[in-house]
């Protein structure tokens, strides 16, 4: 397995081609989480949420719902807390749901005065909101519909509160590996500073989006301090289905991405369109046709 530091930064216009074990790469940079710690040892489950199933390449699977009830909800999170201030890079792939709809998950920091023991509702609310929400959270999330994935930002266990968007061309029967890259210091896009990047890639097809994303909240007011618990949230919704992640990893303390095996090419033909809903948010998505 051939390994590759890679230094992304959110102005690149660049094309991910996935090879190989992401959660692997971490080993090259200090500060940082890959593969749920090897095997699942040490994070904590809750609800229906179980780590430890294996895929090829070798890495654990976290199965967030099991897809054996309707309205199931599952966390897991590392007890450690991790630092987020100074800029981080995070990953893992989204496996394949088939044609259920209502399912999501959020990639959530957190300091909830429960801990790992935080958990929220089943369905639209994504495991973080409803009557035992996640406070003191700020969340990346997605949320399988009908019109496609929904993507976007959530504070205090709410569900898509800060940004969202809706990439309908998202093909829920193909792998998504999800990378993302948060730079404090933001970069200027369009005249506004850009401080999240989103990279979905379909890694059967090789199809590629980017969205930008500037939370127009004050992240350190909403955590509380510059380390917070790192963990997954997934919900089910009136249809029983499964929803995992695998390929995890988390490197903090800088905003270069560390990526095992990634070729980066240039685009042959680009699509570029661009979203502004709101003042506090501009998405630009961009395809890759092979």
């Amino acid at each position: 397995l051939e390994f590759r530091r890679v230094l992304f930064r959110s102005e690149d216009d660049v094309t991910i081609t996935t090879g190989g074990n992401l959660a692997a790469a971490t080993q090259f940079a200090q500060g940082s989480i890959g593969g749920f710690s090897g095997n699942g040892s040490g994070w904590t489950v809750n609800g229906s949420a179980t780590l430890g199933a294996v895929v090829n390449p070798p890495d654990t699977v976290l199965q967030l719902v099991n897809g054996t009830a309707a309205n199931e909800v599952g966390a897991a999170w590392d007890p450690s807390p991790v630092l987020w201030q100074n800029g981080f890079s995070t990953g893992f792939i989204i496996n394949p749901v088939g044609s259920a709809t209502g399912l999501g998950l959020t990639l959530t920091l957190q300091n909830d005065p429960r801990t790992t023991a935080a958990i929220g509702g089943a369905g639209s609310t994504l495991g973080t909101d409803g009557a035992t929400s996640i406070q003191n959270s700020v969340s990346l999330q997605f949320l399988v519909g009908a019109a496609g994935l929904k993507i976007g930002l959530g504070t205090n266990g709410a569900a898509f509160n800060i940004a969202q968007q809706t990439l309908a061309s998202y093909n829920p029967a193909d792998p998504l590996q999800v990378v993302v890259t948060y730079n404090p210091n933001g970069t200027t896009v369009n005249g506004v500073t850009e401080t999240l990047l989103v990279t979905l890639v379909n890694t059967t097809t090789g199809a590629t989006y980017k969205s930008f994303f500037n939370p127009s909240v004050d992240l350190l007011a909403v955590l509380g301090k510059a380390t917070a618990i790192l963990g997954m949230t997934g919900a089910s919704g009136s249809t029983a289905a499964p929803l995992a992640v695998s390929n995890f990893y988390y490197s903090y303390g800088g905003t270069n991405i560390v990526a095992a095996n990634l070729d980066i090419q240039s685009r042959s033909e680009e699509h570029t369109s661009e979203l502004q809903s709101h003042s506090d948010l501009v998405c630009r998505l961009l395809l890759e046709k092979k």
